[in-house]
């Protein structure tokens, strides 16, 4: 029996009963008997079973070291070989069945060669001595098999007396998050390439943009307070071409375009500042939701109003006390008969003055713990004992406001899923929220016009700043593969989840530092405000600078982020 590697999968362990066939190619080896990565040459004839006479390794092991610049054989696997998934190479159940295990890297005895260590007088497992360095070693794990060195009687060490020299080696070993049934976790090769249609997509929605779009209308952080009726005819022309929701099914009124299709879409409209009006609200997050969770007559009510763009939703689950910790909100529904009276308020809501339709949180069990007794409505922003008061950001403009709830009557319809069960939906919610897959495109943009800029200009731009610019486009890059990463996750009906949270704090903090340079670069034109005629790049800079500043906040804050990243990411202990 022999154990070797695969060369398929050169970090999966083979077993064979056969010498395997090789196809030769130049690769340095080494003398001593020892292979040119670290293993043990063995020599011997073969003979029937694949061992030789006196029960050691066969000719192909004898092969690496024939000479230092010979051309050894890599070999393809051939009948009779098997991975070793189960068990380990030199455990007992391989030894049970092989005499040839004191062959091989995993040899559960010394092997006859002056190149041996000294076996030690405690009762540890023999050692071998290698070349290897301890960050080198040839036990790496497969795809679907963690093999480990190391415990009691395992790992590595230096020679017993302490004199430097090569690195030992345990031969013990354990098998570690092994099955026999595994599967490698993708089976086909990675193409980052998008299809013919994908691209056609592209085309037709970059042409469309091309011919609709102007400055007026160009979808700045500021640009919702100057002319709501603007915006929300543009949504209008969106929802006639039937690009409001490209991504839902048709029944509500989209076009059934698989996540990657949306993820392209959104690009083009992000890299050509196309008004939001509320659109993310409304498509990205209370449609989906309701998708999920809303009954058949919630979605014929609700859904083609948005597709139709009659209708626009705000978010209603910040409260003045409950930010972070959202599941601390105190607004509370209360069950009268079969309505549901609302009472409390709702803060840092966005298109909060058009908006004609709410989602938001409210307690419905103060008794029951914090996150066990919140549900999930859906409210009239007409309805009596609704107000609202408008909110200045730290740009001086509206972008946000408040609303207060006092004695609202909402229907039984009014409920979203199951009662003390909305927090499991908000979460959903917002990881929808965080993805945002579609804001790569802006970013790019945002540096695109800088460097149109600078050579436009003629200004000489220094080392430091081409160096800050180029660092931004590899930043870029990296968004745009985040944001490709969770479009196939929803396009295998996954919900993002800390992949969402990585998209939305890289985002977050580059649009902030991308800001920054802009400002830096543009000097004192960079701090014009809009309307005066010595701007630059539409003064876009002095607005985008402050209003880049909530977006480590809005929608769970960085430190959140980071808390979820390492908790259901990397598997950490809460705090």
């Amino acid at each position: 029996m022999v154990v070797w590697k695969s060369p398929a999968s050169p970090s999966t362990w083979m077993a064979c009963s056969a010498a395997p066939r090789s196809a030769s190619i130049p690769v340095r080896a080494s003398t001593n008997g020892v292979t040119p990565r670290g293993r043990r040459a063995c020599s011997g004839s073969p003979r029937a079973g694949g061992t030789t006479a006196d029960g050691r390794c066969p000719a192909p092991w004898k092969a690496f070291a024939r000479s230092r610049s010979s051309s050894i054989a890599l070999w393809s696997p051939p009948a009779g070989c098997r991975p070793s998934h189960s068990p380990a190479p030199g455990s007992p159940a391989i030894s049970a069945s092989c005499p040839n295990s004191t062959c091989g890297p995993h040899g559960t005895r010394p092997r006859p060669s002056s190149r041996l260590a000294r076996r030690p007088s405690s009762s540890r497992s023999p050692t071998s001595r290698t070349t290897l360095s301890p960050r080198s070693g040839w036990w790496s794990s497969c795809p679907s098999c963690s093999w480990s060195t190391g415990g009691a009687t395992g790992g590595l060490r230096r020679s017993e007396s302490g004199e430097s020299g090569p690195w030992r080696t345990r031969s013990r070993c354990w098998k570690r998050s092994c099955r026999a049934d595994s599967q490698p976790l993708y089976s086909r090769p990675m193409d980052l390439r998008l299809t013919a249609e994908q691209e056609r997509l592209r085309a037709e929605v970059r042409a469309w943009l091309a011919t609709v779009m102007h400055a007026e209308i160009e979808g700045f952080p500021y640009s919702e307070e100057e002319d709501p009726a603007a915006l929300r005819a543009f949504n209008k022309l969106l929802a006639w071409n039937g690009w409001i929701a490209p991504a839902w099914p048709r029944e509500y009124g989209g076009m059934e375009l698989g996540a990657v299709e949306q993820l392209v879409f959104g690009e083009e409209m992000a890299y050509a500042r196309a008004p939001n009006g509320g659109r993310g609200p409304a498509v990205g997050y209370a449609g989906p939701t309701i998708m999920l969770a809303g009954t058949d007559e919630q979605k014929r009510r609700h859904l083609p109003g948005i597709t139709n763009w009659d209708v626009v939703w705000a978010q209603g689950f910040s409260e003045p006390g409950s930010g972070s910790d959202l599941a601390s909100l105190t607004t509370t529904a209360i069950r009268d008969g079969d309505d549901w009276i609302l009472n409390g308020t709702k803060i840092w809501t966005s298109h909060a003055h058009y908006a004609d339709w709410m989602y938001l949180l409210a307690r419905t069990d103060p008794e029951a713990p914090k996150h066990r007794g919140i549900s999930y409505f859906l409210l009239d922003l007409k309805a009596p004992g609704v107000s609202f008061q408008p909110l200045l950001n730290i740009a001086g403009r509206k972008g946000f406001g408040q609303f207060f709830f006092d004695n609202v009557r909402m229907p039984p319809d009014g409920l979203l899923g199951e009662v003390n069960r909305g927090w499991y939906l908000a979460t959903t919610t917002l990881d929808l929220e965080r993805s945002n897959i579609a804001n790569a495109g802006g970013a790019r943009r945002t540096i695109d016009d800088l460097c149109g800029y600078l050579r436009e200009s003629g200004v000489r731009a220094s080392t430091v700043n081409r160096h800050r610019l180029a660092g931004h486009a590899v930043e870029v890059a990296v968004v745009t593969m985040l944001s490709y990463r969770v479009a196939s996750m929803l396009a295998m009906g996954a919900v993002p989840n800390q992949e969402a949270s990585l998209l939305k704090l890289f985002l977050s903090e580059l649009d902030q530092r991308i800001a920054n340079t802009g400002l830096h670069l543009l000097g004192a034109y960079g701090q014009l405000m809009p309307g005066s005629p010595l701007a630059k790049l539409q003064a876009q800079f002095a607005l985008t600078y402050l209003t880049t500043v909530p977006r480590t906040i809005a929608g769970g804050t960085s430190e959140i982020q980071r808390n979820i990243i390492a908790t259901r990411g990397l598997g950490l202990p809460r705090g």
